[in-house]
C-alpha cells in the first residue's frame, strides 16, 4: 500500500505542477473570466484546491476548523506557491508513515462540522482524486478560454516519464 500511495502522491505533484506550468502561460483576462464549471473562473478554481489541500493537511494534523489561507486577491504566483507547498506535503506525510500509521484512522470535521473518521491512508486517496477531478475541469476551463497548448495529465503519462 505505501508504494501505491507514493506513486500516487508523486504523480498528483507532477500533474498539479503540469497544470500550473499551463495556467502560468494565459492571461490575466483569461485566468478570471467567467466560465461554466464548479467555479466560476480558473483563479477560483485553482484557489479552492490550494485551501483544500491546505485545510486536508490541517486535518490530518488535528485541526478541523476550515481555513482560508490563499484568496483570489492573492497573485497567481503566491497562489500556485502555495498550492506547490501543499501538494508536496502529501508525499512528505506518505513518507513519514509506516504501513500501520497509514491505516491509523483520522478524526475530524467536515465543512458543516460533522464529525467523521477516515484512515489515513483513505485521506490521501481522496484529496489526490479530488485534484483530478478538478484538473480535468481546469483543462476544460483552459480551453474554453481559448488556451489549447495541453498535454496529458494522464497517470500513465507519469509512469512513462
Amino acid at each position: 500500500m505505501k508504494t501505491v500511495l507514493t506513486h500516487t502522491t508523486n504523480y498528483h505533484v507532477w500533474a498539479n505542477n503540469t497544470i500550473i506550468g499551463f495556467i502560468e502561460n494565459i492571461s490575466g483576462d483569461q485566468l478570471t473570466a467567467t466560465v461554466v464549471s464548479s467555479f466560476a473562473t480558473i483563479k477560483a478554481t485553482v484557489v479552492h484546491l490550494a485551501n483544500a489541500e491546505y485545510n486536508w493537511l490541517q486535518r490530518v494534523q488535528g485541526t478541523s476548523v476550515w481555513e482560508t489561507k490563499i484568496t483570489e486577491e492573492n497573485t497567481l504566483t503566491e497562489i500556485t506557491d502555495f498550492w506547490k507547498q501543499q501538494s508536496q506535503q502529501w508525499c512528505d506525510v506518505v513518507a513519514a508513515h509506516d504501513i500501520t500509521g497509514l491505516m491509523q484512522p483520522i478524526d475530524h470535521q467536515n465543512l458543516s462540522g460533522q464529525h467523521h473518521s477516515l484512515d489515513l491512508y483513505k485521506i490521501i486517496m481522496h484529496v489526490c482524486n479530488h485534484a483530478t477531478y478538478h484538473r480535468g475541469q481546469l483543462v476544460t476551463m483552459l480551453r474554453q478560454v481559448g488556451y489549447t497548448q495541453l498535454s496529458s495529465l494522464d497517470m500513465s503519462t507519469f509512469f512513462r516519464l
